[in-house]
């Protein structure tokens, strides 16, 4: 018996029972705060304090006690970091280190602006906007535990970065450290609905099978391993047969394989058209290496921030060095490409890409060895 029949037969009675009393938690919750109120949320409605006196339902003591509960996060000394703002046990009001730089003792505005950022985070996830979740300023507890709570069908009830690379590990997931935790989820709830036996579980099951696996200290099957790609992993492995590539080298290409799909739906989630012109017939678009695959570490192969969606013209041109970016996102284009190429090219000086700092690290490396310098 496989570890994931060892589970159904044993566990997944108890997990569902669970999901059921979760499900009403949160039902519960989203009709005591739901998103349209939340701009108009007063502060004793949101407030948690270290001592827990004060309102009993407040929007953050209720988050406060599913992260302990179901996270496991310890949260009594890290309040303020968490939510933004909460009480001391005097019943002063308290802000995060960063939040209080900015706005000093100003707690209404602060309070307006983590309000905003809530509704901000909210609306990204309903648009499948990942660049903007990446870039929301709420602490990454916070963050995902929202995340969970308001889209459970699209994010797992995880909101520990570091429990989550455990995770990855029982499984076989490649878990990027370094990088947003969305994509890690994205590619953990494929990787559920590629696995036949797992493929009707809710994404409250998946983590507490996750969750079994690392108190077992046991890993999966290699065999289950399936992730989001152009391909799937059957597809892959019939494609390299006709190959007729053998053993160590098959398994290592089939790995690879696997992996790029998993870089490409990445970009995908994060741009979802051309960095450059805009593009976004899918058919058409290319996951594109700042720092080439053949070269790159491992922890950056599948880094997205390793990589533009382009359009064929405008990533066979970044992958042969005619264009590069400077740290400002502005495009810099080789001499060598005459004023009729750039015209048929649709490339011109005015363009420009959005860059991360990870991004910015990266692009150093394709102007020092792949730009076509004059």
């Amino acid at each position: 018996m496989n570890l994931v029949e060892k589970f159904i037969k044993e566990n997944l009675r108890e997990a569902q029972i669970y999901e059921s009393r979760a499900d009403k938690w949160r039902t519960d919750f989203i009709a005591q705060y739901p998103r349209n109120t939340i701009i108009s949320m007063s502060m004793d409605n949101y407030l948690i304090s270290r001592n827990r006196t004060g309102n009993p339902n407040s929007f953050c003591r209720k988050i406060c006690s599913m992260m302990e509960k179901d996270f496991h996060i310890q949260t009594k000394r890290k309040l303020p970091t968490i939510f933004g703002i909460s009480r001391k046990i005097d019943a002063q009001l308290k802000l995060s280190d960063s939040l209080e730089s900015i706005y000093g003792n100003d707690y209404d505005r602060a309070f307006t602006f983590i309000k905003n950022e809530i509704l901000k985070l909210l609306d990204a996830a309903d648009e499948n906007n990942y660049l903007v979740i990446e870039k929301c300023d709420l602490c990454t507890y916070f963050k995902y535990t929202l995340l969970a709570i308001y889209f459970p069908n699209k994010f797992v009830p995880m909101c520990d970065p570091a429990l989550m690379e455990h995770y990855c590990k029982r499984i076989g997931i490649t878990f990027n450290p370094f990088g947003e935790m969305i994509y890690t989820n994205n590619v953990l709830i494929e990787w559920k609905n590629a696995v036949p036996e797992m493929a009707n579980w809710s994404n409250y099951i998946l983590i507490r099978f996750c969750d079994w696996l690392y108190r077992k200290d046991a890993t999966i099957d290699g065999n289950y391993f399936r992730a989001n790609s152009d391909l799937s992993s059957t597809q892959v492995i019939e494609e390299i047969d006709d190959l007729d590539i053998k053993g160590a080298s098959k398994e290592a290409f089939v790995k690879i394989r696997i992996n790029q799909g998993i870089f490409r739906d990445r970009l995908f989630q994060r741009f979802g058209k051309c960095c450059l012109c805009g593009i976004n017939n899918q058919s058409l678009l290319v996951a594109s290496h700042i720092k080439p695959w053949s070269v790159s570490e491992p922890n950056e192969k599948l880094d997205s921030d390793n990589g533009f969606l382009m359009c064929p013209n405008h990533d066979k041109l970044f992958d042969q060095g005619w264009i590069s970016f400077n740290d400002s996102g502005d495009i810099i284009i080789s001499s060598r490409l005459s004023t009729e190429d750039r015209i048929l090219l649709n490339i011109n000086n005015n363009m420009k890409i959005f860059l991360t700092e990870k991004n910015k690290q990266y692009l150093q490396y394709h102007r020092d060895n792949i730009f076509r310098n004059p």
